[in-house]
This record gives structure tokens, C-alpha cells and sequence, in this order.
């Protein structure tokens, strides 16, 4: 088994590759053609003030570099996206009997992101009452706890 794609968010941006996620995807191409790559656009707010309604929106892309003619590289790689189609399917072989509520579904990644936030948090506190390794961990540390 190996890894064959990445993905990460764009909160309350749109769904569409960066330049530099098309770049970062052509890069991790270079080792492995068949890699892929997901973005997902969370908590986009739609409607007006008092009827705000969250969405989610995911994409699947590879990169292919512009600048190959021939099979050969004659400059520097350019990286274009290349839309990838995507299909959900639900499946009952896949050990569910149906799909799960969407407010199940919430419910669940509010509970993981607990759960991450706590696992940061007691990381900081080790780091802050002395217990790094190094500086470098506590700076680490305290970036990861500000930013969560």
C-alpha cells in the first residue's frame, strides 16, 4: 500500500487549486504519476444575513506540465490543472446501511476537532512548564496552540 493523493480546505473560499496547490500537486506527480489531489471548500456561507446555509464543495485534480513538448523538457516545469471526475458513491459492502445524516456527520468532525485542539493544547502545556526536547519544540508548540 502507498499513498496516491493529498487533500486539504479552502474555508469560505472557493473550491478551485491555487496556482501554488496545482504546483504542489505537480511536484508530488513527479514521483508518482498516478497521484491525485481533493480540496474541499467548508462552512461557505450562502443566502442572506438571517438564512445562511453552510455548503460543501470538493474537486479532484492532477497537474500536467505545459511547457513538456514531446515528452521532453526543454524549460523550466509550468503547471496547468487538470480536472479530475469524481464520483461519490454510497455503498452498503462498504459497512454502512446507509449514508450518514449530514447533522451526524457535523457532529462527528466537531468532535475530532476537539479532540485535535485538546491534543495541541496539552502539547503547549508540556512545552510552557518545561518538557521540550528542545526550543525549537516550544516554539513549535506555542505556534501550533496560537493558530488552533
Amino acid at each position: 500500500t502507498g499513498v496516491v493523493g493529498w487533500y486539504h480546505s479552502h474555508p469560505r473560499i472557493t473550491v478551485l487549486p491555487s496556482h501554488v496547490d496545482v504546483r504542489t500537486q505537480g511536484q508530488y506527480q513527479a514521483m508518482d504519476e498516478r497521484f491525485i489531489g481533493l480540496i474541499f471548500s467548508v462552512f461557505k456561507q450562502k443566502g442572506g444575513e438571517r438564512s445562511q446555509v453552510g455548503s460543501i464543495e470538493v474537486t479532484a485534480f492532477q497537474s500536467q506540465d505545459v511547457a513538456q513538448r514531446d515528452g521532453k523538457r526543454n524549460t523550466a516545469p509550468i503547471w496547468a490543472q487538470k480536472q479530475i471526475p469524481l464520483n461519490i458513491i454510497s455503498s452498503p459492502s462498504a459497512g454502512f446501511s446507509s449514508a450518514l445524516p449530514l447533522s451526524a456527520a457535523l457532529e462527528n468532525l466537531v468532535l475530532l476537532q476537539d479532540v485535535l485542539f485538546k491534543e495541541e493544547r496539552a502539547a503547549y502545556a508540556d512545552a510552557a512548564r518545561g518538557a521540550r526536547r528542545s526550543l525549537l519544540q516550544g516554539a513549535h508548540a506555542g505556534a501550533t496552540y496560537q493558530r488552533a
